[in-house]
């Protein structure tokens, strides 16, 4: 959900949103499975379960680089022209 308040100030072109939303959902439904799945069937479901907390890293990484690029074009103002 907080995800979604700070949407608007990603600075990211339509298909990096949809990619990074699309990882970011990914690793949210795999990391808890996996940690579930961990009991029954070992380091394997341990493994897979790490690499939804990497895909999640990774998507909130890409939430940040977005951020970053709009509060740079906010800085940096209107163009000027001569």
């Amino acid at each position: 959900m907080i995800m979604a308040f700070f949407q608007p100030y990603v600075n990211l072109s339509e298909p990096w949103r949809r990619r990074w939303a699309s990882t970011l959902l990914a690793g949210s439904v795999t990391l808890p499975v996996c940690v579930l799945f961990e009991l029954r069937f070992g380091l394997l479901a341990g493994a897979l379960a790490d690499f939804g907390g990497l895909l999640v890293v990774v998507a909130l990484l890409a939430m940040w680089i977005g951020i970053v690029r709009c509060a740079g074009s906010l800085d940096a103002g209107p163009e000027m022209t001569s």
